[in-house]
């Protein structure tokens, strides 16, 4: 059974470190093992597990006498989520308390519009959601039958994360270099303050309903509002879409694969995807290091709801109202949540990362550099 990994914690990094890849670079020249750098934009453009380890990288940066934000960053934000179980599903978490990493990857554009004023424009690049141990039916931790769901991010849905419009924000930095941003949120598959959903008290809606909400159209009997979903990632379905992948050790042995896109294909345990409006709130807060690097904790909240779905258990259909309790709520814990940022537009002495005008180009290579803000 999968195990919800602890999140990770980065260290304070000081400007005195001494640059440990330069010294790695400088041992692999004099073994002529030579150091090189994978160049293809799009190779993590679908990431690892979400909170896959890393080593914090120290940045060079030129001194000044108080950090200067202005310019373009890169951010990495590490959520540790308590997953919170819902009742009714074909699958339930179990154990039933669980916290488990996500990660979020973003751009910030800053202007100073004041002294100590900060005008932020941010774009999310690439999400990946927290894994979740589960099992068929009710929770029974002395049975060794259970599952490892994943709720992976498909590639148009990545792609698309940079057509949603930038989202405007203030942010501040203290004498001290305290910085703090006001809450950033990102929201995909709608525009509207409140996401819609699925009403599974409605007729023809609930749990043994098995036939609908599974096609290209948007049900209204069932939707409260189908004319607020925005169709991000460009699938043609309701909202955006995402996979469900549900596997037990049986299924890891044999190495069954997942058909998430094509789920009457037999595969996985459980396999299929889930339409849904989705959004994150973070609130970041921390310290400036230096004009190239800042680091520190955030509040988070994230949610979404379950528009449609296509899944599939050990071959069978699963109603939307029953894939929609299968899934967990998640709620942010501040004090283990962890972000990252560092200059990318080469000011100050830091690298520059070339980045181009266009949303999507920018966050391919932001996507390819992750490495960097581990």
């Amino acid at each position: 059974m999968w195990i919800a990994q602890q999140p990770l914690r980065w260290k304070k990094v000081s400007r005195m470190n001494v640059r440990w890849p330069q010294l790695i670079c400088m041992a692999c020249a004099i073994a002529q093992a030579g150091c090189s750098e994978d160049s293809d934009h799009d190779r993590n453009a679908n990431g690892g597990q979400a909170g896959a380890s890393g080593a914090t990288q120290s940045i060079a940066c030129e001194s000044t006498t108080s950090p200067q934000l202005e310019g373009t960053w890169a951010v990495l934000a590490r959520y540790s989520l308590q997953l919170q179980s819902r009742q009714g599903g074909v699958v339930s978490m179990c154990p039933v308390d669980q916290v488990a990493p996500a990660t979020l990857l973003f751009i910030l554009d800053i202007q100073s519009s004041a002294q100590a004023a900060l005008d932020v424009s941010a774009v999310p690049c690439q999400l990946e959601l927290p894994n979740v141990s589960a099992m068929v039916g009710e929770c029974r931790p002395e049975q060794s039958n259970g599952l490892n769901v994943t709720i992976p991010i498909p590639e148009p849905l990545t792609r698309g994360f940079a057509t949603v419009p930038p989202t405007q924000i203030q942010g501040s930095i203290s004498p001290s270099d305290a910085l703090s941003f006001e809450s950033l949120g990102f929201t995909w598959g709608t525009r509207s303050p409140t996401l819609p959903e699925w009403n599974a008290s409605a007729s023809g809606c609930g749990m043994s309903d098995l036939d609908i909400g599974r096609s290209e159209t948007c049900e209204p009997s069932c939707v409260d509002a189908c004319d607020a979903l925005v169709d991000d990632d460009q699938d043609g379905f309701p909202g955006v879409t995402v996979h469900v992948c549900g596997t037990t050790e049986d299924d890891v042995r044999t190495q069954v694969p997942c058909h998430a896109e094509q789920p009457t294909i037999p595969g996985v345990t459980l396999q299929g995807m889930i339409r849904m409006a989705l959004r994150t709130q973070l609130v970041l807060q921390g310290q400036a290091l230096s004009s190239c690097e800042a680091l520190g904790t955030f509040a988070s909240q994230t949610e979404y709801a379950v528009v449609g779905a296509d899944t599939y258990l050990t071959n069978v259909r699963v109603s939307v109202a029953s894939a929609r309790q299968s899934l967990p709520l998640f709620k942010g814990k501040t004090e283990d949540s962890r972000w990252r940022m560092i200059r990318v537009d080469g000011r100050h002495g830091a690298a520059d990362w070339n980045l181009p005008q266009d949303a999507a180009s920018r966050c391919s290579i932001v996507r390819s550099r992750r490495n960097e803000l581990e």
